[in-house]
């Protein structure tokens, strides 16, 4: 499954099965889902979302959602006075 498809389907399964589950109660904590199976581990950081769906789904692919966020991470940018863009 290319990245793409991958972000579409755990956007999927977060919008039609955890959103109501989770959004009530766990605003701003990390939600790791693993795609195939549709199971999940949530956290209040990123890594630890991410250790603990890997320590239940090896083998899984899994995409990170920040709970009642657009994403997991906000990028900001900064032009400087040379007109280079820094992240």
């Amino acid at each position: 499954m290319n990245p793409t498809e991958t972000s579409r389907r755990a956007h999927e399964i977060y919008e039609d099965k955890l959103k109501a589950k989770l959004e009530p109660n766990h605003i701003g904590q990390y939600v790791a889902i693993e795609i195939e199976s549709e199971g999940y581990a949530l956290a209040d950081l990123p890594e630890d979302a991410i250790d603990a769906a890997r320590v239940e789904y090896p083998q899984g692919t899994i995409h990170l959602i920040r709970v009642g966020f657009p994403g997991a991470f906000q990028l900001t940018s900064l032009c400087n006075d040379t007109d280079h863009w820094e992240f």
